[in-house]
């Protein structure tokens, strides 16, 4: 894969599944105001909580591909964030013919102990707002994560930690990408756009994923900044942001307008950016 980088994008930092409570999903106005309501509950099939189900779920042609990714990278001891895994956590959804593929940061508690990325509160919240603008968590997504073990205490992935899991996401993404079907890459988070857009900085000693800031570069990458083929590529907020954020409108609300660009674009091919 061709290596991607460009832009900078505020400091991030993960929010405990624990500390978010009383997550709230922007719907829209009612008799003029900002309307925020609980999600609404969404049952987080993610495919199954195995690599083993990803694999039965995967059509001929890439099921064989998938199984290659597994069997190298299952055992990974590139980095010392396999020290304290129960599981390498490689990704989740449709793997045949997605139409979305989303990178977030890392696994968590929950994730960890099930095997499948997004699966905890962060997770209901990124459930509940692709169900709000029509995105099909199960068949319309595979999701993945910048790197594939959790950091301890849920914590950024560090810079060795991330280029040591960039060459498991290049190989993924090139079987996922070999299938034709995927109209958008969504980077969720910091860590995710680093391994993407920063790909130069990482291989320099000292570089600190802490001091990029994302805020700048949230919307739409520039197509001339990508590899040549590749289908369009958009950054968002990571949930655990969102969700320390509480029942701020104007975040929600922006959040909510990223969410519905990327949908728009997949299933209309008109392309809104409302970080513009």
């Amino acid at each position: 894969m061709t290596d991607i980088h460009s832009g900078e994008v505020s400091r991030f930092e993960p929010v405990p599944d624990h500390e978010v409570e009383n997550i709230g999903i922007y719907s829209g106005r009612v008799d003029g105001h900002i309307n925020i309501t609980a999600p609404k509950p969404v049952e987080i099939d993610f495919v199954a909580p195995t690599w083993d189900s990803v694999l039965a779920s995967a059509k001929v042609g890439i099921a064989g591909p998938m199984r290659a990714t597994w069997k190298k990278w299952k055992d990974c001891t590139a980095c010392s964030l396999h020290g304290g895994r129960q599981q390498v956590v490689l990704g989740s959804g449709n793997p045949s013919t997605p139409k979305y593929l989303l990178w977030g940061e890392g696994p968590g508690e929950e994730e960890d102990q099930n095997g499948g990325p997004f699966i905890g509160r962060t997770g209901q919240l990124l459930s509940s707002m692709l169900n709000e603008v029509g995105i099909n968590r199960v068949t319309d997504c595979y999701l993945g994560n910048a790197v594939c073990c959790r950091p301890a205490k849920n914590r950024t992935p560090e810079r060795e930690e991330l280029l040591a899991c960039r060459p498991r996401l290049q190989e993924q993404m090139g079987v996922l990408l070999s299938r034709g079907t995927v109209r958008v890459v969504v980077l969720i988070g910091k860590p995710a756009f680093v391994t993407f857009m920063k790909g130069k900085e990482l291989q320099r000693d000292g570089f600190n994923v802490g001091s990029v800031p994302i805020g700048r570069n949230l919307g739409w990458v520039e197509q001339e900044l990508l590899p040549k083929g590749w289908p369009r590529v958009y950054t968002v907020y990571h949930p655990s942001y969102i969700a320390r954020l509480g029942h701020n409108p104007a975040e929600m609300a922006a959040w909510k307008a990223d969410w519905e660009a990327i949908r728009y674009w997949a299933d209309e091919g008109i392309l809104l950016d409302p970080r513009k």
